[in-house]
């Protein structure tokens, strides 16, 4: 009997945040614009009738929308100047920081007796 593999969730995570820096990327006035048609066309490719695979194939028809979409993606992120895709992701780990806090004011609570 064979060991299910484990799944691991800093994959996941790294996934979502490949799909936030995309997302900021793609709003980056600094990005040309016909870069950002790339994630674009993707995006019409995978809600338009006409795929590579009919969607009728229950299945196949998905797997070729979604190889499109990370080929698309990846595209874009790897055509993006580096400097550009460093920046923003330091921009997006320094607002996530900022969620991790909270502003507000400490209290020492005395210990209770019981």
């Amino acid at each position: 009997m064979t060991k299910k593999p484990e799944r691991d969730p800093s994959a996941l995570a790294g996934r979502w945040e490949e799909l936030m820096l995309l997302w900021k990327l793609l709003f980056d006035s600094n990005v040309s614009f016909s870069l950002k048609l790339i994630p674009i066309f993707a995006l019409i490719y995978l809600i338009s009738p006409i795929d590579f695979i009919p969607d009728v194939a229950l299945g196949l028809g998905q797997v070729d929308d979604i190889g499109v979409l990370l080929l698309a993606f990846t595209t874009f992120l790897r055509l993006i100047p580096p400097e550009q895709v460093a920046r923003a992701r330091s921009e997006l780990s320094q607002s996530k920081e900022e969620e991790r806090w909270v502003e507000g004011q400490s209290h020492h609570k005395e210990d209770e007796e019981l």
